[in-house]
């Protein structure tokens, strides 16, 4: 029978290789082989600095987060005090003048206590998430003149991180709505379906077209990003003329 070229030879019930055609082989492989393992070398060292920059980013959003609660019980606290025993002080004074820095003083008041709320609401931590969506709802839509909808089921209480995400998101997607849509109406909606929670914020405004997000939109950015450190999807539909809908979708198992 014949022996197929390149092929080993057993003579003698000893194999006998072509060192030359091996040697070739050989070769031939080791630079697609050499280039292989640098290629997954490399992305092990992405995948691992990738991992790294999420655990710093992680680390800087909490500290973000304690320190607009640091802040926001400052405000609350000691400037929202001081200005509540100005207001008490110009009570019994008479004329104009006082009258006029009385409204300024309470003014000013509102807008500490408006600040406070916006750096970090303290219901979020002390009575839950849709609390403190009810409450930011409605002085958004005090304070914008815009009729905001909201719609929240929740069979159980969200991680603290989720809960954070989730207003923050909201928060941003309704200040976005208040600068850019000129909509009269938007629409939240917050639920838990299929082991995900799963956000809405809609206008029927303006509309943009999302491949040219301007800087007036860099929120989404970071919205985005907030979103995906824990595993989730963000989806933004919009169109010229047609609103805009902000999606989330976050897994109720915060990723580690």
């Amino acid at each position: 029978m014949p022996v197929p070229p390149k092929a080993a030879l057993v003579l003698y019930g000893k194999p006998k290789v072509d060192e030359a055609w091996l040697t070739g082989f050989l070769t031939a492989l080791s630079g697609p082989l050499a280039t292989a393992l640098e290629n997954a070398r490399l992305y092990s060292l992405l995948e691992e600095k990738e991992r790294q920059r999420a655990e710093l980013l992680k680390a800087w959003l909490r500290a973000q987060e304690e320190e607009r609660a640091r802040i926001a019980r400052e405000l609350h606290d000691e400037v929202g005090q001081a200005l509540t025993g100005l207001i008490l002080g110009l009570e019994g004074l008479p004329g104009e003048r006082a009258l006029a820095l009385k409204e300024l003083a309470r003014f000013t008041l509102a807008e500490v206590r408006r600040l406070a709320l916006d750096l970090r609401p303290s219901l979020l931590d002390h009575l839950g998430l849709e609390a403190a969506l009810v409450r930011y709802v409605r002085e958004f839509a005090d304070r914008t003149g815009i009729e905001v909808d909201l719609s929240f089921h929740l069979r159980q209480p969200l991680p603290k991180e989720l809960e954070t995400v989730v207003y923050r998101v909201v928060q941003e997607a309704l200040t976005n709505v208040a600068r850019h849509s000129g909509s009269p109406r938007a629409a939240v909606g917050v639920l838990e379906a299929e082991g995900e929670v799963r956000v809405f914020v809609e206008d029927e405004g303006r509309g943009f077209d999302p491949r040219a997000v301007g800087p007036g939109h860099q929120g989404l950015l970071g919205m985005r990003e907030r979103v995906e450190l824990l595993g989730g999807r963000f989806l933004l539909e919009s169109a010229p003329g047609e609103g805009t809908r902000v999606q989330i979708r976050l897994p109720l198992e915060v990723v580690a």
